[in-house]
């Protein structure tokens, strides 16, 4: 698996576990403002990193 397809995998796995993580605070179809709250945060922290193209850079914040 390449970097790339890693980075997105993780984002997904912490987008879905946000999700579930809130998802006991109202129905769980509903987009609550923890839910917004969790996804901001998960979108800020990937967006820093956006740009990067190094390797090694990349697999460093993979492994964390």
């Amino acid at each position: 698996m390449s970097t790339a397809e890693s980075a997105r995998s993780l984002y997904r796995r912490l987008w879905r576990a946000g999700d579930t993580a809130v998802a006991g605070t109202a129905r769980a179809t509903r987009v609550t403002p923890n839910k917004l709250r969790v996804r901001r945060k998960i979108r800020q922290a990937f967006e820093e990193h956006r740009a990067e193209n190094d390797e090694d850079v990349l697999t460093s914040l993979i492994k964390r």
